[in-house]
């Protein structure tokens, strides 16, 4: 649940810093106040990473573009979606469809990630 998450990195006291990359200024202001409502501290945003994130930054979400999936041989069935990946440590953590993004379930992507780059 995404209200057992934690908001910090490591043991530290500090929240956890996210930075946004989208094409989309609307959505990237959706998607830091949604974070900053789940207690992260948004780093900063970009657009095609300029400016790049800063190498204090815990957290990635970013635009993956247009994906095309075709399953079948005969491309019957077709579904393109655009896609944020959010990633840590230099690795990606998990791939969210936009079209059916909740707040939850970017809260829930981010904990996992900052789980993930935590030494147990």
């Amino acid at each position: 649940m995404a209200s057992e998450r934690p908001i910090s990195r490591g043991r530290s006291p500090a929240p956890a810093r996210v930075w946004i990359d989208d094409p989309n200024p609307l959505f990237r202001a959706g998607l830091a106040c949604c974070l900053a409502r789940g207690g992260y501290e948004v780093a900063g945003q970009s657009s095609a990473f300029v400016p790049a994130p800063p190498a204090g930054a815990d957290v990635v979400v970013f635009d993956l573009g247009d994906t095309v999936v075709t399953w079948g041989v005969s491309d019957v069935l077709r579904v393109s979606d655009r896609l944020l990946g959010v990633a840590a440590d230099g690795r990606l953590d998990s791939v969210l469809v936009r079209r059916r993004l909740e707040p939850d379930a970017l809260l829930e992507a981010v904990a996992r990630a900052l789980e993930a780059g935590v030494p147990g």
